[in-house]
């Protein structure tokens, strides 16, 4: 079997190389970044819109594995093998949620979700390379629907601002209570369970996958057990979103989980199907400790947070 892997210099993709490099699967990488991990005679460094004009464009794959599609314009023929090749894109789980809308539950207070311009620029960009991939492949498509990815070398540093704001303050803002869904995973469970489709890719696999996970979490009890972890009492403040959004607008934009909900989850389940079991978030906590670091926008907010609760004793 030979796969194109289209990307994988970044996070999900670096994690899943790192895994390939460990099995006999032949592949090639191309991106417009160095993996360092992988053989400079299996790299094609490019553009994505210049691929066609590489070497990699004559050659022919049993998988492409496509990390960095965000338009239908980015697409062409990628040169499948046979009738039975594979192609499976990388997509978002936001794609099931109404765009500039509010949600509600009633178990719950209404809270707004809307995403932002850029947000909603990106899942409506999403849904239609995501039919232009079908369009293209037809049942040798198989579209993966990702939620929010936490863990390992993740750029967004998502999971990092979490630890921070809980190891360097003894309270923590929650909109709502943090009583919304997550529905997040783990790096190395996304990539656990595409190098299992990968090697059985020989079978019958759905059009669409979603990666939510089995148990279901609010965001409340999911920073509880990082402070638990952390061994911090930390105190949770809850706090209404129109005046979150008001008065700690940093903090709004960088908090990756409070907008978060339980999603429609269309497709078939990613975990079920090939049998996977989620990471549990204390068995990586001790390596993310190790190099808990955030960005200069993460840190502003967190300043931003700290002097919000002095002000409000």
């Amino acid at each position: 079997m030979k796969i194109l892997i289209v990307g994988g210099t970044r996070f999900i993709g670096k994690n899943l190389v790192s895994l390939l490099v460990k099995t006999n699967v032949e592949f090639v990488l191309t991106s417009r970044r160095i993996n360092p991990d992988v053989p400079h005679s299996q790299q094609i460094i490019c553009e994505r819109e210049e691929f066609t004009k590489s070497a990699g464009s004559k050659q022919k794959f049993d998988l492409i594995v496509d990390f960095n599609g965000y338009s239908a314009n980015q697409f062409y023929d990628f040169n499948l093998r046979a009738s039975k090749s594979k192609y499976f894109f990388v997509s978002t789980a936001w794609i099931d949620r109404p765009i500039n809308a509010a949600r509600t539950n009633d178990s719950r207070p209404l809270a707004k979700t809307l995403f932002n311009s850029l947000e909603t620029n990106y899942v409506k960009a999403k849904k239609e390379a995501e039919e232009k991939v079908i369009e293209s492949y037809g049942h040798n498509a198989t579209i993966l629907r990702l939620p929010i990815v936490l863990g390992f070398d993740d750029h967004h540093k998502r999971l990092d601002y979490t630890i921070y704001r809980i190891r360097n303050s003894n309270k923590y803002i929650l909109p709502s209570n943090g009583n919304n869904i997550l529905e997040t995973i783990l790096v190395n469970d996304v990539s656990r369970i595409m190098l299992k489709l990968i090697l059985n890719s020989d079978k019958d696999i759905p059009n669409y996958l979603n990666f939510k996970p089995p148990q279901k979490t609010t965001y409340l009890n999911y920073v509880s057990k990082i402070s638990s972890f952390l061994q911090k009492d930390t105190e949770f403040v809850d706090i209404e979103v129109d005046a979150f959004t008001k008065n700690l607008g940093k903090v709004a934009v960088c908090d990756p989980f409070w907008r978060e909900s339980e999603s429609d989850a269309t497709g078939k389940n990613a975990f079920q199907i090939t049998n996977s079991q989620p990471t549990g978030i204390s068995d990586i906590l001790p390596y993310l400790l190790k190099s808990n670091l955030i960005n200069a926008v993460q840190h502003e907010a967190f300043l931003q947070e700290r002097t919000y609760f002095a002000r409000n004793r």
